[in-house]
């Protein structure tokens, strides 16, 4: 079995003791819920550090998987966080580390697209309750139709993109856009092809890519 290790910063005493008691339960149930899902997971340190300018306003919570070995979940001490928000964010994470350990970094705007829709509806798989913070409702179909025929063509052409244009709404998209769009995609590709995202953690890009070409928005 995989060694997955939890390390809290807290040095400066910025969580309480009832924090770090959230966190040490979201972290057991994702570990847990992560290894009965995705069976054999690289050994992981997952580390829980106060920075509110790195989390998402909504939630608290941020996360960032820097390798496949290496996750960092910045958090906002003095939001009143959801235990459950924190758990499908970790499970959310461990889902990229095993597919980076796998298949390597997401080293293109197709690869990165597919992957977070992935790791996304695997929250989704998981509580079929949930919705993403990161899937939005409210871009307009115009701007989701001139990112999605831009997508297919940087993805045909292996061209370069901006990352943060595409997933942090620096430019001229919307934030999350590239987020939204693999939601839309991996949502549609499950439903059709009846496969979950935890099935399909391994797959890799070119899987995806016929599908992609003819993906329509409804």
């Amino acid at each position: 079995m995989s060694n997955i290790i939890s390390t809290i910063l807290n040095a400066n005493n910025d969580f309480s003791q009832d924090y770090i008691e959230i966190i040490d339960r979201a972290f057991t149930k994702a570990t847990r819920t992560t290894r009965e899902l995705l069976q054999e997971l690289p050994n992981i340190d997952i580390l829980f550090y106060s920075n509110s300018s790195q989390v998402i306003e909504k939630t608290g919570i941020g996360g960032n998987t820097e390798n496949a070995n290496t996750i960092i979940i910045p958090l906002d001490p003095e939001f009143a966080i959801s235990e459950e928000e924190l758990f499908l964010t970790i499970c959310h994470e461990i889902h990229h580390a095993k597919r980076i350990a796998a298949l390597g970094d997401t080293n293109s705007l197709l690869k990165k697209v597919i992957s977070e829709g992935l790791a996304d509806q695997f929250q989704v798989q998981i509580n079929p309750t949930t919705r993403p913070v990161t899937y939005r409702d409210d871009i307009s179909r115009l701007e989701l139709e001139k990112a999605l025929k831009e997508l297919k063509e940087i993805a045909s052409s292996n061209g370069e993109y901006d990352y943060y244009e595409w997933f942090y709404g620096y430019g001229k998209y919307s934030n999350w856009i590239g987020y939204t769009l693999g939601n839309m995609i991996i949502e549609s590709f499950i439903n059709e092809r009846k496969q979950s995202a935890s099935e399909l953690i391994v797959q890799p890009v070119d899987y995806f890519s016929a599908f992609v070409n003819e993906f329509q928005l409804k």
